[in-house]
């Protein structure tokens, strides 16, 4: 299984691999980590975001899972999501409220979020049984439907999910750690990161169990398999 931090370098807040002009800028500046260049433009309000794996090796599980009715995959899926948890371990907070990304109310039978959630933190039980994770499913809940991000720019993607999601009960204080199937441009989990910081939650973090990748140019580094590498992810 290839996950995204295989490829390389990766920026420290997103994740997003990193391309050849981020870690150039971060070396002139002597800065001590690179950012990707949309953290750079606009540094994102969660603290920092994982995934498990590219979307690409998981396409055809969460097609199924999200628009087939096979919500039953959400289980073997949630193993890739929970390593991804694991991943924020280190220097996350023992104690977080795990947040799903809500749905709009009659889009689907399910949410698979929060599906992935369950199935993630039963397996977090064991593996790191002193991670003090508490599931809070309706902190959040979104307020208007929202277009299909698929199509839509950066940009659109961000105006498209302002305001669509509201906090509901107690977050002050907490420090959150919210749960998503896909991060793409990374819209959608910054705007409720936004209003989960703006209800008084002390920090957000963010795993997914993909991240859809995007052609860039990174710095070769010699493979294992051989004397050439990929150089393009």
């Amino acid at each position: 299984m290839r996950t995204p931090t295989s490829a390389g370098t990766v920026c420290p807040l997103c994740s997003e691999p990193l391309d050849i002009d981020s870690i150039a800028a971060a070396e002139t500046l002597s800065t001590a980590e690179a950012l990707c260049h949309s953290c750079q433009q606009q540094p994102p309000p969660f603290t920092r975001a994982v995934a498990g794996n590219v979307y690409d090796a998981v396409r055809p599980a969460v097609h199924l899972m999200k628009f087939e009715n096979v919500p039953a995959l959400a289980q073997p899926l949630a193993a890739v999501l929970a390593q991804a948890m694991l991943a924020l371990r280190p220097t996350a907070p023992t104690r977080m409220t795990v947040v799903p990304v809500p749905l709009y109310r009659g889009k689907r039978a399910y949410n698979q979020s929060t599906l992935l959630a369950r199935h993630a933190l039963r397996l977090l039980r064991s593996s790191a049984p002193d991670w003090q994770l508490h599931l809070q499913l309706h902190a959040l809940r979104r307020t208007r439907h929202t277009e299909s991000q698929y199509l839509l720019s950066r940009e659109q993607r961000q105006q498209n999910v302002y305001g669509a999601f509201a906090v509901q009960g107690d977050v002050r204080g907490h420090d959150v750690l919210l749960i998503d199937d896909v991060y793409t441009t990374g819209a959608t989990v910054a705007e409720c990161a936004r209003v989960l910081l703006a209800a008084g939650a002390t920090s957000v973090h963010v795993a997914t169990l993909a991240r859809a990748a995007r052609e860039i140019a990174v710095r070769w580094q010699p493979s294992r398999d051989g004397p050439m590498a990929e150089t393009h992810h």
